[in-house]
């Protein structure tokens, strides 16, 4: 139903929406019930840590990247200052980090408050010290060697593995933070792995679908042939390493970004007496607009960037002559394409990690992040007393784009991969003390009511008729 972007229209896409698909947690208190650890001397064969991914892995939260308390909550971080690594490397900005909106920086999203109290989302500013130096390129001695996060948000597998760094940041600025004379050529791939580690965490594959997620279906999913050859250069490159850790891929209505509007829209429907739920949409492949049903099962989603827009224009997808666009709506087809695809994907990732434990000492981990998601999103996530869900804004574990985790849903996110290092290589590792995230850093916990919506009396009169 949906033309594809250009290339730079969907890296541009995905350096916004990331790669990364959101958050999970799981179902019970993460806090230790042992008091005994693993000591230095066994984690050390674990201090050369190297992290390779994309928006997920780099610390993205709120819709920019960099903001110095963000980075320092990513999962890679966390998960070395669990094993006691003190200089772990990641890129930090000043200010409240950068985002990208076609190609102008803009601040951290947030949320401010309409005169009547409903909540609406805007961006800050950014404070733009350094940013022209930084955008210009890393500094010659830039360290590439672990322990280091190569985390380069919106980057997808294929370009991970195929796309030398110095071609690829032409269409994803954030690429160009690691771009110097000895990157020059080299990809995502190969700086991580020519550097140094003993111990590799991999997340990639999730931008792979998540760009066709979150532009609607008008941008486009990596092909089955193209995804495996990438998958086998990239696991061949790392899995030299003797420790290996590889996260699989999540589904895709797993976030708020996809999941949130729907219900919203439909209450609100529903109050004003409409006798149907659907809104107005562009096709772009038939030309004209068309209505989109968003009843319970039918599978389409009105996406989260839908609520700013109507919100704007009340009259926007109330009818025919002012639809919504296709962008801002995955249909049922869409998505059929976009789960056949992380089913696909995750096969692979699950072959391709086996394929690699023979001889080995260690054994590469596949951690199942699909399932755990899964399970966060039917039971969420119970902490301190405190239920926490995968909801936008009220729940707590996604931050304000709906697509990546807060700080507290990182925290979470590295405790399922020590859980997973600790059963897999038999150690005992403490995990991280999720309290220090609650609250904190997240911009959330104060909103009680939705994103301000439109007047959607437009709809109501015109299914009426």
């Amino acid at each position: 139903m949906k033309t594809n972007l250009s290339t730079k229209q969907l890296l541009m896409g995905l350096a916004l929406a990331g790669a990364a698909m959101m958050i999970g947690c799981g179902t019970a208190d993460d806090m230790p019930t042992s008091p005994s650890y693993s000591s230095p001397a066994d984690l050390a064969d674990l201090q050369a840590y190297t992290a390779i991914g994309n928006s997920l892995t780099a610390g993205y939260q709120s819709g920019a990247w960099g903001n110095p308390e963000h980075v320092a909550a990513s999962y890679p971080n966390l998960i070395a200052r669990q094993l006691g690594i003190a200089n772990f490397k990641q890129v930090s900005m000043v200010g409240t980090g950068l985002g990208f909106v076609s190609g102008s920086p803009v601040g951290n999203m947030v949320v401010n408050f309409s005169t009547t109290g409903a909540a609406q989302l805007s961006y800050s500013t950014v404070d733009m010290t350094n940013v022209a130096a930084l955008q210009a390129g890393a500094p010659t001695d830039f360290d590439f060697s672990a322990p280091r996060n190569f985390g380069i948000p919106g980057i997808t597998l294929m370009h991970a593995a195929g796309a030398p760094l110095n071609v690829y940041a032409t269409g994803n600025p954030y690429a160009a933070f690691y771009l110097n004379a000895n990157s020059f050529g080299k990809t995502q791939v190969q700086l991580a792995a020519e550097s140094g580690a003993s111990f590799v965490t991999c997340w990639l594959g999730n931008n792979d679908v998540l760009g066709f997620v979150t532009s609607g279906g008008t941008g486009s999913i990596t092909p089955e042939a193209t995804f495996q050859a990438s998958l086998a250069g990239t696991l061949g490159a790392l899995g030299t390493a003797p420790y290996v850790a590889v996260m699989n891929i999540p589904n895709v209505t797993d976030i708020p970004f996809v999941t949130y509007f729907n219900p919203v829209l439909n209450a609100t429907l529903d109050a004003m007496g409409a006798p149907m739920h659907a809104v107005w949409v562009m096709d772009d492949a038939l030309g004209h607009a068309v209505p989109v049903y968003t009843d319970p099962g039918t599978n389409n989603y009105v996406l989260l960037p839908a609520a700013s827009a109507m919100a704007a224009d009340p009259t926007r997808g109330a009818s025919s002559s002012n639809p919504l666009p296709d962008a801002y709506v995955l249909d049922a087809a869409e998505l059929e394409l976009a789960q056949a695809a992380v089913e696909s994907f995750n096969g692979m990732i699950a072959d391709g990690v086996a394929g690699l434990n023979s001889g080995r000492d260690h054994d590469a981990l596949l951690v199942d992040m699909n399932a755990f998601f899964s399970n966060v999103v039917a039971e969420g996530y119970h902490a301190y007393g405190a239920h926490f869900s995968t909801a936008f804004v009220s729940g707590g574990l996604f931050s304000l784009d709906g697509v990546h985790p807060t700080s507290l849903g990182y925290a979470v996110i590295a405790n399922v991969i020590l859980d997973a290092m600790n059963e897999g290589w038999g150690l005992n590792i403490e995990p991280v003390d999720v309290s220090e995230f609650i609250g904190v850093n997240n911009g959330l916990g104060s909103i009680t009511g939705p994103v301000q919506l439109p007047d959607f009396r437009p709809v109501v009169e015109l299914f009426q008729h």
